[in-house]
């Protein structure tokens, strides 16, 4: 019987290139910090194709509400993401987010002997919160 392996991934470095900023024009650090398990049967995991960034929620931001999101979704044999539910989240607009990010997401699916494998995902979206430069928010 084949062992069930669940791994897991740190993806901030995988994502730099999506990062979405304030839509006010913020000079504020990426918003996204991302943290994955995978699980299921495979010898070779999903690879990120496109990471959504999640896109902080304004009137939380403007609050410096900090907060996490976890999601949990099915990663398919042609790698679109499906099946998404929310595990736990801080506030239901961080929990918004995480969905609407996870929607946009897609991968190289995991692997088994060469073949593509369904396999699911657990992503820990957190939003740090407003970034302090000499007292002042950026």
């Amino acid at each position: 019987m084949w062992k069930m392996r669940s791994v897991l991934i740190a993806i901030p470095l995988l994502i730099v290139s999506s990062v979405v900023y304030a839509d006010n024009g913020s000079t504020s650090p990426p918003k996204r910090n991302v943290f994955a398990k995978v699980h299921g049967e495979f010898d070779k995991g999903p690879i990120p194709r496109f990471q959504a960034s999640a896109i902080y929620p304004p009137s939380l931001e403007a609050k410096g509400v900090q907060g996490a999101a976890v999601v949990s979704f099915t990663i398919g044999l042609d790698g679109k993401v499906s099946n998404i539910a929310v595990g736990n989240a801080t506030d239901a607009e961080f929990a918004s987010a995480a969905v609407a990010a996870a929607k946009r997401d897609s991968f190289i699916p995991a692997q088994k002997g060469g073949a593509p494998v369904i396999c699911t995902m657990d992503l820990l979206f957190t939003f740090p919160g407003p970034f302090v430069v000499g007292g002042s928010k950026h």
